[in-house]
């Protein structure tokens, strides 16, 4: 059960890099379906496209691969994830932690994902995502799930931070998010 809180911040008309916190596998499964009415569009690890049944689902649906170990590979799905919101093509949702907190935490993100927004000039919807990584172990009860659209972002806002210092802001809004509904 997942109860949302901002949707009403996205608007139709518009795209958006979706950045949120990743738990667990179900992060940007929730998004996608609490926007199901949009095409959102993530970025993933190159491991998870071998997952069976779920890699070729995840591949059909357009979802890019980055390689974190390889910059140049990393660099060219930046540059496709931005140059699809910039065409308008769809929303895309990334995880700037890089991977999934084991621990819990939120960890640092990594800059290097507020490129895809810098050179798209779309707005950022900073999105927190909690108990996402309960759903597993609850399972068949249901979870419930506190998807919070933080704040958007807009270009003319962001325009002039470089990508640590709007990496630093999106963090702490998370941050407070995952403090308040401790």
């Amino acid at each position: 059960k997942v109860v949302h809180i901002g949707k009403e911040l996205i608007k139709d008309d518009e795209h958006y890099l979706f950045v949120c916190n990743h738990l667990s596998m179900y992060d940007q499964i929730t998004i996608i379906e609490e926007f199901q009415r949009r095409r959102v569009i993530c970025v993933s690890r190159p491991a998870n496209f071998r997952i069976p049944i779920c890699g070729p689902f995840i591949y059909l649906a357009g979802f890019i691969s980055i390689d974190r170990e390889d910059n140049f590979e990393a660099v060219k799905a930046i540059l496709k994830a931005a140059k699809y919101l910039k065409e308008d093509k769809c929303d895309i949702c990334i995880a700037p932690e890089g991977t999934r907190s084991k621990d819990h935490k939120l960890h640092e993100f990594k800059p290097g994902s507020f490129k895809i927004a810098q050179k798209s000039g779309k707005p950022i919807a900073v999105i927190g995502v909690k108990n996402t990584d309960k759903i597993s172990k609850t399972f068949p009860r249901r979870t419930k799930v506190i998807m919070k659209v933080i704040e958007v972002i807009p270009y003319e806002r962001y325009k002039d931070l470089n990508t640590v210092e709007l990496s630093e802001y999106c963090h702490g809004l998370i941050k407070n998010f995952l403090e308040e509904y401790e």
